[in-house]
């Protein structure tokens, strides 16, 4: 995908609403070429607005930039209607507009987003509104007993790096972007969205392993677990029963295969792992 990126500060631009590729280029704001992982002040150092950061006391003039507003855009080519764009990561505070019609917001850089959407098919316009983060975090208010660095205050409630506002490990630099790479996936009619593991129970047989659980010298002969998995799933049958699960997994001389029908979207089902490995 080929992005760019548009930037002004609050003052400027707050009373706008740039939901398009036209709103964004005849707003009067600057626009760059963007690197896609990346964020907005290596885009800037590579373009010559501001100085090499990583320099002398550079650094300190990030702390000007904590109040712009940034707009990624690129335009995405759509051959199926079940394709979607999955955001791996977008630093922070983010609204999603696919063809001028919001379609996703974030609200944390650690969690992706994945965004549907009325495609067209063929070319379809994509703009990521990024909001100043110290901006939003003042939504929040912090009790009397928060304690935290003067200069901190704004990461308390923000589920972003906090090392960006100013660590041991270096300056301040609160910074924003699309900071992992964006895909355009598939979406199956059927598929498992997601897999949880629980470990319930381990039992040792002294006879067999001899030792104790508690043990340091516990192998996996006579070592017995109790497994709990979790299943949650997209199903296009009207019919949950037309569906089975089969979960199966090899470590060395241990392996276990289990089969089970579906009754829901979502299911547990539970087993046993003879002479299974531990960590």
């Amino acid at each position: 995908m080929d992005w760019k990126i548009a930037y002004a500060h609050h003052d400027v631009c707050s009373h706008k609403h740039l939901c398009t590729i036209a709103d964004v280029e005849t707003s009067g704001f600057e626009i760059l070429p963007a690197s896609v992982p990346g964020n907005f002040e290596l885009d800037l150092m590579k373009a010559g607005k501001i100085e090499d950061l990583y320099f002398s006391t550079n650094t300190l003039n990030a702390q000007r930039l904590e109040d712009v507003h940034v707009w990624y855009y690129t335009v995405v080519t759509i051959t199926n209607p079940n394709q979607y764009l999955h955001f791996v990561g977008i630093d922070t505070f983010a609204d999603i507009y696919v063809n001028g019609n919001l379609c996703a917001s974030t609200d944390n850089m650690y969690l992706p987003c994945d965004v549907t959407a009325d495609w067209k098919m063929g070319e379809n316009e994509v703009v990521v509104h990024i909001r100043p983060t110290v901006l939003e975090a003042r939504k929040f208010t912090s009790p009397a007993a928060c304690n935290a660095q003067k200069y901190s205050y704004p990461s308390l409630y923000v589920r972003k790096a906090p090392h960006m506002f100013g660590w041991d490990i270096m300056p301040r630099i609160v910074s924003a972007g699309i900071w992992k790479e964006v895909q355009l996936l598939e979406r199956k009619a059927d598929e498992i969205k997601e897999v949880y593991f629980v470990t319930n129970k381990i039992i040792a047989d002294p006879a067999l392993s001899g030792s104790d659980i508690t043990g340091s010298n516990v192998s996996g002969k006579g070592i017995q677990a109790s497994i709990r998995v979790y299943l949650n799933t997209n199903l296009s049958s009207s019919f949950a029963t037309d569906y089975t699960v089969k979960i199966e997994g090899h470590c060395g001389e241990s392996c276990f295969i289990k089969e089970d029908r579906l009754w829901h979207n979502t299911h547990a089902l539970g087993f046993t792992i003879d002479n299974c490995k531990l960590w």
